[in-house]
């Protein structure tokens, strides 16, 4: 069964808390050792785990959408904060990695998080968009 808007709001809510648990205890669990090449930290270098970040932080920031600003009426000013919010999570989940010692930070891996929050901008709007013709011919 598809994540949508029928579900009742707690469950989208749960689901987004427990996506942020696993992408904290991945950002923290050592999972490679020190000869990985996911440890190469080479700038304009494209690897496909940039595609996975990316995309991860898009799935989070659609999560976030349906469990928090579903039945809240548009306003810029709380788009603007949601946005600096899912950011934050964006940075700080590769940032802890410069405190886990086992851990590597990656400023790739930390742009395509952001590129991944950018890039759910217009997927949201498109989402909006279908909501309000479908209710509009309901």
């Amino acid at each position: 069964m598809p994540l949508n808007e029928n579900w009742p709001l707690k469950y989208k809510k749960i689901i987004f808390w427990l996506f942020i648990s696993v992408l904290v205890l991945q950002s923290i669990m050592p999972i490679n050792n020190s000869n990985s090449k996911l440890n190469n930290t080479y700038l304009f270098v494209f690897r496909m785990d940039y595609v996975v970040h990316a995309s991860i932080f898009l799935v989070l920031s659609v999560l976030h959408r349906l469990a928090y600003l579903q039945k809240e009426k548009f306003s810029l000013g709380k788009e603007f904060f949601y946005f600096g919010l899912l950011l934050f999570i964006a940075v700080m989940l590769e940032v802890l990695q410069l405190i886990v010692t086992y851990r590597v930070f990656n400023i790739n891996d930390l742009a395509a998080n952001i590129i991944g929050v950018i890039l759910s901008i217009p997927l949201i709007w498109q989402i909006q968009k279908h909501k309000k013709y479908n209710n509009a011919r309901s």
